[in-house]
């Protein structure tokens, strides 16, 4: 779908995008640093398996009535979710603010990438 360069190019903005997010909304917390890494981190990790989750649940739900929202909706349901374990594990202190930006734009890439691979497929 997308050439190496680019992905790697998405991932590390994403990393640098929401680890000064999180670092910002998590400012008076003791833990920011640790906060702010994890979130990059995991956004940078995520935005390289993004598109191969939509692919792989896509493949998955192809053709029900579903097809085109459910992919989305699952892979960001893994995804978030595993953030949001990450960010308690680390006892990031606005768990909810810090991740909530990044679901809304990886619900809106995830529909974004399965209208293409739509499009890829007809």
């Amino acid at each position: 779908m997308t050439g190496k360069n680019y992905n790697y190019i998405s991932a590390f903005l994403a990393f640098l995008l929401w680890s000064a997010w999180a670092f910002f909304i998590n400012a008076e917390s003791d833990n920011v640093v640790i906060s702010a890494l994890s979130q990059g981190v995991a956004s940078f990790i995520i935005t390289l398996i993004m598109i191969k989750l939509l692919v792989y649940f896509y493949k998955l739900f192809s053709k029900g009535g579903w097809y085109f929202i459910l992919p989305s909706l699952v892979t960001v349901g893994i995804t978030s979710s595993f953030v949001v374990l990450i960010h308690f594990m680390v006892h990031t202190e606005n768990i909810f603010y810090t991740v909530l930006p990044t679901v809304f734009v990886a619900l809106l890439f995830a529909l974004y990438t399965t209208k293409k691979i739509i499009e890829e497929e007809c």
